[in-house]
Order: C-alpha cells, then structure tokens, then sequence
C-alpha cells in the first residue's frame, strides 16, 4: 500500500511534534535536575551553618566541663588533706605542737629554734630544725 501525499505530510507531522516534544522534556529533565542539584546544595549549606557552630560550641563546653572536673577534683583532694589536718589538730597533742612551732614559730621551755638560709632567689622554706 503506498502511501499519498497526505499521508506522508501527516506521518512527518507527527514525527516532527515527537521530536519536539523529546527535546522539551530533555530540557525539562535537565532543569529539573539543575533545581534538584541547587536545593541539595542549599540543604548542605544551609545545615552546616546550622551544625558547624553548634558543634563548635559542644567542644567548647566539653573542654570546659573536662577543666571544671579537674579542679573539682583537685578541690576534693585539697578537702580531703585539710579534714585530715584538722582530725589531727583535734586529736593528736604532737601533731598540734609540731604545727604550733612550724607554723606560728613557738618552742617548747628547753628547746633552741635553729633556720638555715637558702640560697639566693629560691624561697625560703618554714620549717624550723628543733635542738632538744
């Protein structure tokens, strides 16, 4: 069967609205794809402004919190020395006489108090020898 003329017209016709119709949605999938690329892109961007600094801050204050731990810790070992201090000033009479004459510089009748220098630009201990 042969074709006629109008046939032919109508058959190129629609080959051409096909062809044109293929390259409008090429061109549609390839904006789409463009948007899809530009959102992902603002997505990351604008998460990382939100998470960057957050994460920032939440190292600032582990560091922080790390440091506090510290010194809580050197506080409850320097509690711990003076209770024990204080145990011994109330229930030992030695200990009491042995922090009377270092630290307020007194003697016992009979004793002599002898203190040594240091040398120049160390500092100078508080500790005194007792001579029986």
């Amino acid at each position: 069967m042969a074709r006629t003329s109008t046939q032919s017209s109508l058959t190129d016709d629609h080959e051409e609205h096909l062809l044109r119709e293929e390259r409008r949605l090429r061109i549609r999938a390839g904006i789409n794809r463009l948007i899809a690329g530009v959102t992902l892109l603002l997505v990351f961007v604008l998460g990382g402004t939100w998470v960057f600094p957050a994460m920032a801050e939440r190292d600032l204050v582990a560091r922080q919190l790390a440091a506090l731990r510290e010194q809580a810790t050197a506080r409850r070992a320097d509690v711990a020395r003076q209770s024990k201090q204080v145990d011994l000033l109330r229930n030992d009479p030695e200990y009491l006489g042995l922090y009377a004459r270092e630290k307020f510089e007194v003697a016992k009748e009979g004793e002599t108090v002898m203190r040594g220098e240091t040398p120049r630009g160390e500092p100078s201990p508080r500790t005194a020898v007792l001579v029986p």
